[in-house]
């Protein structure tokens, strides 16, 4: 079927175009269906994995200070008593770039803590909050 379209803008511009549509079987089950894709499920996390491989396959899809809080909780195995020097936390960021989509940036950290997802009980310590999670939900479409 050939579908002609007329419209008019506020500004009374009108603009033409046709369309060519075809029927849909009447039949269920014959349209095509949206697969998503087989992610992880973030929030069951499997910390048995080395950092890069944990890292690859948890962080697609994160921001920076979301990738930091997951970072973290791999290196304290989602542990919340565990404290991490920011140097160890940017000596591993750095051996995965690629991973990670660039270099390490210190403001990561901030936002992370800003979010409430980590905490810095001392100068250059992280330590995850206990709300941690959060951070893997926003990346969980």
């Amino acid at each position: 079927m050939k579908l002609t379209i007329i419209l008019t803008d506020d500004n009374g511009r009108k603009y033409e175009g046709t369309v060519l549509l075809s029927q849909i079987s009447d039949r269920r089950g014959s349209r095509m269906t949206l697969r998503r894709s087989a992610r992880p499920n973030r929030l069951t996390l499997s910390f048995d994995q080395n950092p890069r491989a944990f890292m690859k396959r948890y962080a697609n899809g994160l921001r920076g200070p979301q990738i930091f809080t997951l970072l973290l909780a791999r290196l304290t195995k989602g542990d919340t008593a565990k404290e991490v020097t920011l140097v160890e936390l940017e000596k591993h960021w750095n051996s995965m770039k690629a991973l990670m989509d660039g270099p390490f940036n210190r403001a990561h950290s901030n936002r992370a803590k800003d979010s409430g997802w980590v905490d810095s009980p001392k100068r250059g310590i992280y330590v995850l909050a206990s709300s941690w999670r959060e951070a893997l939900r926003l990346g969980n479409d």
